[in-house]
């Protein structure tokens, strides 16, 4: 593998989580660029089909219900699967920051 592939697929893999994002919240006023974050980073960690999955919480994104986003995402496997990242990331969607 050359040097430039892994930033090629890096980069492939940050746009595909993205257009993801993008097509599961299409109205993305209801999120700050801090939440949006959160939703890419879950999209980049699990895939948007595992994010996808996530249906009370980006109904609770699209509604700008952010406690009930951050519950949701607590409430998961995901969150007992990496409590650390769970925790910061339902703390960013809480607050917007």
């Amino acid at each position: 593998i050359t040097e430039p592939e892994p930033h090629y697929l890096l980069r492939n893999r940050v746009n595909a989580a993205i257009a993801g994002v993008k097509h599961l919240v299409p109205d993305m006023r209801a999120a700050n660029d801090a939440r949006f974050d959160v939703l890419v980073e879950m999209a980049f960690q699990m895939g948007v089909d595992g994010l996808a999955k996530f249906t009370n919480t980006l109904r609770a994104v699209r509604e700008r219900r952010w406690d009930d986003a951050a519950d949701g995402m607590l409430a998961s496997l995901w969150a007992k699967q990496t409590p650390g990242r769970a925790k910061e990331l339902a703390k960013i969607m809480r607050n917007g920051s």
